[in-house]
């Protein structure tokens, strides 16, 4: 098990490979220890995903999304030369942006409503609160 406190993306090949679980605390404060051994001994499930990309190494970096791309995107051809993509190294990030894991699954369905017609609130906050 690793926990790892820092404040950017790192590039977690090894680890990857050889810890069997990876926790994201980022600088998680004062709390910090209480919500990570909570985490660890299994009394809280992490649900968090990732706010940034984590690339697979240092030659990916930066990466970003907001940006004209540059090259003639990879199509999944290895064969195809005139494409651009890493030689050594998958193209895809280790860990993209928005993953993330807990000790559950999850699945989406169909949205069911209790009803029909739905009514605006008068007040918000809730009055009661």
């Amino acid at each position: 098990m690793l926990v790892l406190m820092n404040g950017r993306p790192l590039t977690l090949t090894w680890e990857n490979e050889h810890c069997s679980a990876i926790l994201e605390t980022w600088f998680a404060g004062t709390e910090a220890g209480n919500a990570i051994a909570h985490v660890l001994f299994g009394d809280y499930n992490p649900a968090g995903k990732l706010t940034a990309t984590f690339p697979r190494n240092t030659g990916q970096i930066p990466i970003y999304y907001n940006h004209k791309n540059t090259g003639r995107p990879f199509d999944g051809n290895p064969g195809n030369k005139y494409r651009s993509r890493y030689l050594d190294v998958p193209n895809e990030p280790l860990y993209p942006f928005g993953y993330g894991l807990s000790y559950t699954t999850f699945a989406y369905g169909d949205i069911q409503l209790e009803r029909t017609n739905l009514v605006a609130m008068k007040h918000w906050p809730h009055p009661s609160r």
